[in-house]
Order: C-alpha cells, then sequence, then structure tokens
C-alpha cells in the first residue's frame, strides 16, 4: 500500500483508467475460471488419433489464470471494503456482480453527477492500490512522482 503522500504523485485519470481496464475483463475470466474443464486419462487402442494436448493445454492454463486473477481481484475488493465500504460498494456494483448503471448507482448512493464520477475514480485508484502487478502495473505516477514516490517508499518515510 502506498503512503498518503505518495497518493498525490499518481495520476489519477490514467490510474483509474487502467484499473477499468482489468475491471472490465473481471465477469468475463469469472466464466471462464468456472468452467468445467474435464481432464480425461488417454485411451489405448489400435487405431491412431490426431490429438491437440497443446490446445487443451492452453485451455487449463487459461482456466487457472482466469481463476488466479478473480481470486486477486475479490482479493483487492476484500481489501477496500475493509479501508472504504463505499469506495468498494462503487467497484462492487459497476464490475462485479449484477452490475449497474452509472445512473442507477447514482441514485442508490444518493450522489450527484459530479460527486458520482469523482467518487469512482478515487475508488478505481484505491483498487489500483490494492491490486498486484502481476498482470501490468495499474498505477501511473506524475512527471517527476514516480521516483520521488520510490524513494519515499524505499526509505520507509
Amino acid at each position: 500500500m502506498y503512503y498518503k503522500n505518495e497518493c498525490s504523485q499518481i495520476d489519477g485519470k490514467a490510474t483509474a483508467a487502467n484499473a477499468e481496464a482489468v475491471l472490465r475483463d473481471y465477469e468475463f475470466k469469472r466464466s471462464l475460471a468456472r468452467r468445467n474443464q474435464v481432464l480425461r486419462s488417454p485411451v489405448i487402442d489400435s487405431m491412431p488419433h490426431a490429438t491437440d494436448n497443446a490446445a487443451r493445454e492452453r485451455v487449463i492454463v487459461n482456466q487457472l489464470d482466469a481463476a488466479e486473477f478473480v481470486a486477486e481481484c475479490d482479493a483487492a475488493l476484500a481489501a477496500l471494503k475493509a479501508q472504504d465500504a463505499e469506495q468498494a460498494t462503487i467497484i462492487k456494483l459497476l464490475y462485479f456482480g449484477p452490475i449497474l448503471t452509472a445512473q442507477a448507482l447514482m441514485e442508490r448512493l444518493a450522489m450527484s453527477n459530479t460527486a458520482y464520477y469523482n467518487a469512482k475514480q478515487k475508488a478505481l485508484v484505491a483498487f489500483a492500490q490494492l491490486f498486484p502487478p502481476r498482470w501490468g502495473e495499474l498505477l501511473v505516477f506524475k512527471e517527476g512522482g514516480a521516483k520521488d514516490a520510490q524513494r519515499t517508499h524505499t526509505n520507509g518515510a
């Protein structure tokens, strides 16, 4: 987790766009992870068969990767909920499970248009800070901010 003074060095719009791009894949990867891929033992008979073991292996690896992605998203959402319930609610209702439209979410949270978009950007940045960089670094720093933030982070200040 980045320290408070480092948050001022984060480019909110670019980071939010990166987080949104990752979160848009969540539902697809969740459905991919839930598919039941059955591994069968090889059958030995007298007839030669053309098998495509590489394709089957690719499907299994993609399914395992999707399951790991979903678990990481769920863990980041749980950590976000522990920090800020409203931000977690915004992320959950926009990208996880039954997805609401922006208008429906604004009404549900009793927010104005501007307040909603500001809260959404803050929630996406908070999610990006919690999401592991295995699928790409989501955080984008302002010009010169990455060096300062990295130096502060490594020094423990």
